[in-house]
């Protein structure tokens, strides 16, 4: 039915995308009021004159809040994780000094420095 009335002119064409486009709108706004998708029908239908009701209002209201808080809390969530990592890098360069200098390639290295020493005094 909806392909006849748009087959039959080019403004009942551009009614049924529209229709359409609505339809799926609405659905977006079942994924949350604050998902992206909802805000950009909420945002067309007020650009087309809709005055939203004052549930509507509120629930926007409380999608703009929570997003907020979600940013703040995901910010800190990234500034845990630099400081952690942060802390390992310290760490690791505190064990890499602790150890001394790596030696040269070809470099013969002792793998017991103290072993002549505990030799000659044992006798």
């Amino acid at each position: 039915m909806l392909r006849t009335f748009a087959a039959s002119s080019e403004a009942s064409r551009l009614r049924a995308c529209l229709a359409f486009s609505l339809v799926h709108g609405e659905d977006a706004l079942a994924g949350g009021w604050a998902h992206a998708r909802g805000e950009r029908h909420r945002a067309f239908l007020a650009a087309k004159g809709y005055e939203p009701t004052a549930y509507e209002v509120e629930q926007a209201a409380d999608a703009a809040r929570l997003r907020k808080e979600s940013v703040a809390r995901t910010a800190e969530f990234q500034a845990e994780m630099a400081q952690a990592e942060q802390a390992l890098a310290d760490t690791d360069a505190a064990e890499t000094d602790a150890r001394g200098p790596e030696p040269d390639e070809g470099e013969e290295v002792d793998a017991y420095p103290d072993s002549e020493e505990a030799i000659d005094a044992a006798g």
